[in-house]
Formats: C-alpha cells, structure tokens, sequence
C-alpha cells in the first residue's frame, strides 16, 4: 500500500512539474496585450523566432522631450530601465523593422498619456496604461498594450506618438501643485519577429528601385558588369549648394559611407557623363525631401520625391539610402544624367523646422550613381542594308578596241554622230546648188 501511495505522489509531482515547465513556456511565447514585461524570458523568445527591442537600443529614434541620458530603472520593466517622457505628448519614437509581428510595451503610469502606434503612416490603435495604483511620475508594472502579428512580410516604419488624456480624476493636479492633462509616458521595449527566409530575401538579384542600397556591394555588382559611381567621384559636377567637400557628409546608410548634403535650396544640381546602356541613382530618404528631377541627355526621365516617415534628429541625415531609378534600355554610347531639383510637400506639419520657420520641403542627400563597369558598344553600322538592291553600274556589250581619254573626239564610226556627219553633207551640197543659180541669173 505504501508503495503504491509513493508511486501516485511520484506521478503527481512529475505531473506538477511537466505543467508548470508547459506554462511557463507559453507565458514566454505566447505574447497578448497585458503580458507582463519583467516576465518575457528573452532565450525562450528568440529560439521561437522572436527579437527584443530594448528601450536603449541605438536604432530607435527619439524625439524630445524623450531623454536618452535620463531614464527610470526599475524591476517592472524589460532590462530594468524605462525612457521617460514627463510633461510634453509631442515626443515620438520611431523604428524600421523586417517581419509581419510587432508588438510595445508600456510602463503604467498614474498620468499616463495615451499612445499612439502607427505603422507605415496608418494609426493601427492606441492604448492608455493608465492604472490609479502606479507611481507618480515614475513608471508601474510594464505590460504589453499593443501586438499586431499579420503586418505584410517586407520593411516597415513603426512611429509611436502620444495624446494628452484624463483618467486620473483629480484634475490632474501634478506634485509641483499645477494642473494637466496626463501626459506621461514610459516607453519599455518592442518585440518584432524575425522575418521568414529574411538572408535570402535580402540578396537581390538586380538593381531594381526601392531597394536598400546597401544590399549591393562590388562584388554583387560586378557579377552583374555593373559598378558605382561614389558621391566623392570628382567627374560628378556639382552646383552649390552642392560642394564636393563641404556638402560631403558621412552616413552609414550610403554605399561608400557617405552622401551629397543639400539643405535649405533646391538650386543644386549635379552633372555626371557616362557610357553604356545602364543607369540607376541612389538617394537618402529624408523626411523634408525635395524632389528629384533626372534627366538624361535632355529628357526627363523621372521625378521622385525620397521622403522618409521617420523624423531623424533635424531632417536632414537619412536611415537609409535607396534606388529612386534604374534604367537597362538605354541605347549604346555616352550619356548626360543632370539632376535637379524642386520644392515638395510631403512632411505634412506645415513643414515647421527646429527655428520655428515653416519652409517647404528642400532638402537631399546624393548617394551614388551605378553604370555599366564595361560598357556595351554601339553596333557597326553596315555599308549596305541587307534589304537594298545592289544598283548594278552599266557596262558596254563589247568593250571598245581602242580605250581613248574622255577629251577625245569620237571617230566617224560612232553611232551617236552618224546622223550628224550626213546632215553637214547636204547642207553644204544645198549651198553650192544655190549660189549656182545665182551666178547664173547675174548672166
């Protein structure tokens, strides 16, 4: 009997266990809206696919009054620190990510602001993690307030933004005795999911427009016959404000490591000659972009407007740099690409800068050009169409026993003076006749 009681408690423990590891893993994995963050087992998520986005992850943007060097610690959120924004909604933050799974996690907070996501330019939902037990100006438990898992496979640009709000029923009467709405907020983390074949969707196998230029190399483009033109090449004529070296600025989001600044004018143009029947262009996405004219050899082959969603810092310094045009079906020979400029509109804030100014959309950044590395020859024109009928030169039926110079005068045996020769006889034979008769009648 005792064995038999020891043999079930056995089976009952191994039983609690086996439970207890199963749930744990689905509370690891199975991500909803109001998960808590401190409970996310970060091992157990990425074999599942899954990636972590902390708050101090250096590809995240932020917008003020978002402080990167003032943050709240704490054993209720991810990685034990939450970013702060106290007091303003008009922070953001923004982030590009690959996948079709996204889901944000926000600390609670007594004054919490409501938040905003927004994918792609399209408001996707808000939540407010407002719970009248949080802290005061400091950030409660962190949970998940937002997760969308059917996102398009592809790129995506995730902006985060905040609405005032008034939950905490007080009249919103903040420590330093002055009334608010609620707008705090406590950014936590980001989990995305890494995307399905992602290494092999990023290899291209052309240069197509759209496309990250930095999924290209030399070596990629040489398999092609292809090769780039950096901004720094001197055979690029610039117009101020373009400036081969003043305007040169670095970024880690162009093919060489750096681009063609042009702020504040869309005077600038730039000239470049080249061979061969291919041309692509490449531009840094900026959120205040201007538009893109090209032009080859006095056509205007495009118009494009790089605009980025994403505000980084002023404007000016793109995330990424991509193919605005490619061309495969120019005819053999040098060309002429001219790039120029025009004003947009496409920020849509009134386009109000950091001085307060409202300008329009003026600004680019140039990153390379990419052509042919041996280019494709003209065609020989032929002497003769393959359809023409050979015009045959006449020739005589006999050739002449004597060849004489053009100069001379035919012999009596010519044909063509036969008629001739006989009608001089009669003539001078009429002659004679007639002054006979007229010696005679003198008689």
């Amino acid at each position: 009997m005792k064995k038999i009681i020891v043999f079930l408690i056995s089976i009952a423990i191994l039983c609690t266990c086996f439970s207890c590891i199963c749930f744990v893993n689905a509370d690891n994995t199975e991500i909803s809206v109001g998960t808590l963050a401190s409970s996310l087992d970060k091992t157990a998520l990425e074999s599942a696919g899954y990636e972590i986005v902390d708050d101090t992850d250096s590809d995240l943007i932020y917008a003020w009054p978002y402080d990167l060097n003032s943050r709240h610690t704490s054993d209720k959120v991810y990685g034990s620190s939450a970013i702060h924004n106290l007091g303003q909604v008009s922070a953001t933050i923004s982030y590009v990510f690959e996948g079709s799974y996204l889901a944000v996690a926000f600390a609670e907070n007594y004054w919490a602001a409501e938040v905003v996501i927004s994918v792609d330019g399209v408001e996707l939902g808000s939540y407010t993690p407002y719970n009248p037990e949080a802290p005061k100006e400091a950030p409660g438990d962190s949970k998940i307030i937002f997760v969308k898992n059917d996102l398009s496979e592809g790129k995506h640009v995730l902006k985060i933004s905040h609405r005032t709000s008034k939950l905490s029923g007080d009249e919103n009467v903040k420590a330093d005795g002055n009334a608010y709405y609620d707008n705090d907020a406590f950014f936590d983390c980001l989990i995305i999911k890494k995307q399905v074949d992602k290494e092999e969707e990023e290899t291209p196998t052309s240069v197509k427009t759209g496309t990250d230029i930095l999924k290209y190399n030399d070596e990629l483009l040489a398999s092609w016959g292809l090769k780039a033109i950096d901004n720094t090449n001197e055979e690029i004529i610039y117009v101020w404000p373009y400036d081969h070296e003043a305007a040169n600025t670095q970024s880690n989001a162009c093919y060489g490591g750096s681009g063609q600044s042009q702020l504040g004018q869309v005077s600038g143009s730039l000239v470049y000659d080249f061979e061969g029947t291919f041309l692509a262009v490449a531009y840094g996405e900026l959120y205040y972009a201007c538009k893109i004219i090209i032009d080859i050899d006095g056509e205007v082959v495009a118009e494009v407007t790089p605009h980025s969603l994403i505000k980084n810092a002023d404007g000016s310094i793109p995330l990424q740099s991509t193919i605005i045009y490619a061309a495969d079906d120019l005819l053999p020979g040098y060309h002429t690409v001219t790039i120029t400029h025009e004003t947009a509109f496409e920020s849509g804030e009134d386009n109000v800068r950091g001085d307060g100014i409202a300008y329009y959309d003026n600004y680019a950044f140039f990153d390379c050009f990419i052509v042919q590395s041996e280019p494709t020859q003209p065609t020989a024109k032929p002497t003769q169409s393959p359809t023409e009928t050979p015009v045959e030169t006449p020739v005589a039926t006999q050739a002449p026993e004597n060849t004489q110079a053009s100069t001379e005068v035919p012999d009596g045996g010519d044909k063509s003076n036969s008629g001739c020769g006989g009608s001089s006889a009669i003539a001078q034979i009429m002659l004679i006749l007639g002054a006979c008769l007229v010696i005679k009648k003198k008689r």
